[in-house]
């Protein structure tokens, strides 16, 4: 009987210490695979929010771009306009003048 106590002594503390192991390794797994699990998703979330970042920057810049090579378009178009009322202006006096003149000479 003392035999068969002891034999079954030690198939408990054996069967302890398979769960206490059981339990360790579990955890160093479950551990593992958590911190895995989470830098795929910071990446994931990480390169999403970059993408997006980068395309709203890209938007900007590309529609800043467009606004000032409108703007500047516009602008030539605007002073050739003037100009050309500037130089009919002017050539419509001088004109005046020379008629003026040339009238006086008489």
């Amino acid at each position: 009987m003392a035999c068969f106590s002891a034999h079954n002594s030690s198939n408990i503390i054996s069967d302890i210490i398979s769960d206490i192991i059981s339990d360790i390794i579990s955890d160093i797994i479950s551990d593992i695979i958590s911190d895995i699990i989470s830098d795929i998703i910071s990446d994931i979330i990480s390169d999403i929010i970059s993408n997006i970042i980068s395309d709203i920057i890209s938007d900007i810049i590309s529609d800043i771009i467009s606004d000032i090579i409108t703007n500047h378009t516009v602008m030539e178009e605007v002073m050739e306009e003037v100009m050309e009322e500037v130089m009919e202006e002017v050539m419509e006096e001088v004109m005046e003048e020379v008629r003026m003149d040339s009238m006086v000479a008489v």
